[in-house]
């Protein structure tokens, strides 16, 4: 027998190997496919169970919300209940994420994670929005209802007005931006197409320091409520149904001597029917309360003396039936920046004293927002932080002042507007260039997003009403209104 020479032996050898190699390329591809198949149906057999207890969890959560919808909030990961589990079978853990969208809607989302023995974790989850209509109610229809689409990395202007006179305050209300201003008419109305021509030949006699509109829910009609700089009929009511012809249907007094330091409407907000008008300290109550029920018919319901100036007011309800109360946060002045007062009966306002928060320093308070537990205080310009997030969950229980929920933050200027929507935090401030700034809120701290030039904007106001920003400005257009790119 001839033997075979060392070449060939050797290409017999490799061809060996390709064999084996490209066998085992086969077996694993099998084997792989195989297990595979397995697992997806193993994952389909069992997501149907998990998407049952997602569903679950999300009506539990809807019930408790029509319960106490401030009180829902996100809940770590725990074991399913499921007696399979506990005799050795499947287990399921369950988790709820809510993310505070306003006082009138939140985010909710179940998400379901399990895993089978010798397989990878499997994880599925379904989300809503939860709504409050008492709130919504309550707010005079303006609220944000859904998550705002934009994720502001940056801002475009998309339409920009010039208004007959200097602003002062804006309020929007479904698109339409109702704005103070210095010069007479003292009123000037902005929608889609452009400013409003006031075709009846309204006028107001003084101008208006502040503006909050809402809609009627009885009549369906919308009323701006102004705070006047006067020292008589400081309270006004303005009809803006047709914003075309808008018309005085309420004057009132407030109950200061109109000789006092400062007896001007400075402040107003409305909220469940009633409107609350604060002055800056002076003599006299400072904090005014009014039933609108009928808004061309005020009725006073009572009065409160802070002995401070309220440079940011919002009212809302916390808890819910009998446990509810009506608090006025402000933002104030004296070596107390935030002020809370329980409004639940205008006749007897009284101060929680342990809500009462002196923020490090001894700059003044100049603006606040709320967002589910947060209360954010902006400050005047300081030394150090101009910007602090408050944790008012446990706000009936303090007894020393809120602690701070994140860290606090140097804007670098007067921070004299704040708006919160879904994540993100609008701040409107004196600084140069960036008089306008976004941050978003991540777990447990603010992180900057954008930030853009409106000249003016401090001594301003703006507003946020879905995925548009409505800033004031000194300069020309004095109305901007920005989106996100």
């Amino acid at each position: 027998m001839r033997a075979l020479s060392a070449g060939k032996q050797g290409f017999s050898t490799l061809e060996l190997v390709i064999a084996l190699a490209l066998l085992s390329l086969v077996m694993g591809g099998v084997i792989l496919a195989s297990w595979s198949s397995s697992y997806w149906a193993v994952a389909s057999e069992t997501s149907n169970e998990a998407l049952y207890k997602a569903k679950t969890t999300l009506e539990d959560m809807r019930a408790s919300a029509k319960e106490n919808f401030f009180a829902v909030s996100s809940a770590a990961a725990v074991k399913d209940s499921d007696p399979s589990c506990a005799d050795g079978g499947l287990c399921y853990y369950l988790q709820s994420a809510v993310l505070d969208l306003s006082s009138c809607a939140k985010y909710a989302e179940a998400i379901v994670s399990w895993q089978v023995v010798g397989y990878p974790t499997t994880t599925t989850s379904l989300f809503t929005n939860l709504t409050n209509p008492s709130e919504v109610l309550a707010q005079g229809s303006d609220c944000l209802l859904a998550q705002p689409k934009g994720q502001w990395n940056g801002l475009t202007t998309s339409a920009s007005y010039t208004l007959a006179g200097t602003p002062r305050d804006i309020d929007v209300l479904s698109g339409t931006s109702y704005i103070a201003i210095g010069q007479s008419p003292y009123l000037s109305i902005a929608k889609g197409s452009g400013i409003v021509a006031l075709t009846n030949g309204f006028a107001l006699e003084d101008p208006a320091n502040a503006i909050d509109v809402a809609r009627n829910a009885g009549s369906g009609r919308t009323y701006a409520y102004l705070a006047v700089a006067s020292t008589s009929n400081q309270f006004q009511v303005i009809d803006v149904t047709e914003p075309a012809t808008p018309f005085l249907v309420a004057s009132v007094p407030l109950s200061v001597d109109p000789h006092g330091s400062y007896p001007q409407g400075w402040r107003v907000a409305y909220y469940a029917g009633r409107v609350y008008v604060a002055t800056r300290e002076t003599t006299g109550p400072e904090l005014h309360i009014f039933d609108v029920s009928l808004p061309e018919n005020p009725l006073y319901l009572g009065s409160k003396e802070l002995n401070t100036s309220a440079y940011g007011l919002i009212v809302r309800q916390e808890g819910s039936g009998s446990g509810a109360h009506t608090l006025a946060y402000l933002a104030t002045t004296r070596g107390k920046e935030l002020m809370v007062l329980d409004a639940s009966d205008p006749a007897a306002v009284s101060e929680l004293p342990g809500a009462a928060s002196d923020l490090p320093g001894d700059a003044d308070g100049r603006s606040i927002a709320l967002s589910g537990n947060g209360i954010y205080i902006g400050r005047a310009s300081n030394s150090g932080n101009d910007l602090y997030v408050l944790d008012a969950s446990d706000i009936f229980s303090a007894t020393a002042g809120l602690s701070t929920a994140m860290p606090a933050i140097d804007i670098g200027s007067d921070v004299t507007s704040l708006r919160v929507s879904g994540q993100f935090l609008f701040v409107g401030s004196s600084k140069s260039g960036k008089q306008l700034q976004l941050f978003s809120k991540d777990g447990s701290a603010l992180s900057p997003r954008s930030s853009i030039s409106v000249p003016g904007l401090g001594s301003a106001s703006f507003d946020v009403e879905g995925d548009s920003i409505y800033a004031l400005s000194s300069g020309s257009p004095q109305l901007r209104i920005f989106e996100s790119n």
